[in-house]
């Protein structure tokens, strides 16, 4: 049998990736991992702009490890994790430039005593 490739897209970037089969039924998938190794960031993935489903077994259940059915003639989009640590980072920045502007110089030094047991 023929080696068989899968397109996948993130950005501008579009890489191939082999799709495996289950010889004894001729059953194509790529397991997620296999995409990961790719594309590190990869959560789900699209096909024109409709999620693709992870394959599932007959109660409902995602296969272990997870995979996606192949769309030769497609490239699939690679959607990846979202990352909340930019939005979380800002947020803690406000906090400190809050307190270092908002907070007079004497409360600040009570706040730091009775927090670290210190004495400035």
């Amino acid at each position: 049998m023929m080696i068989q490739y899968q397109r996948f897209q993130l950005g501008g970037r579009i890489e191939e990736i082999e799709v495996e089969t289950v010889a004894s039924i001729g059953k194509q998938y790529i397991l997620l991992r296999d995409v990961q190794d790719v594309f590190p960031t990869a959560a789900r993935f699209e096909r024109e702009g409709r999620p693709v489903r992870f394959l599932s077994d007959e109660q409902g259940q995602r296969l272990e490890p997870w995979r996606i059915a192949v769309y030769l003639e497609s490239t699939l989009q690679v959607i990846p994790q979202p990352t909340a640590k930019l939005p979380m980072l800002f947020f803690h920045v406000v906090q400190v430039v809050w307190f270092l502007v908002c907070v007079p110089l004497k409360a600040r030094h009570s706040i730091y005593q009775s927090l670290f047991d210190i004495h400035v």
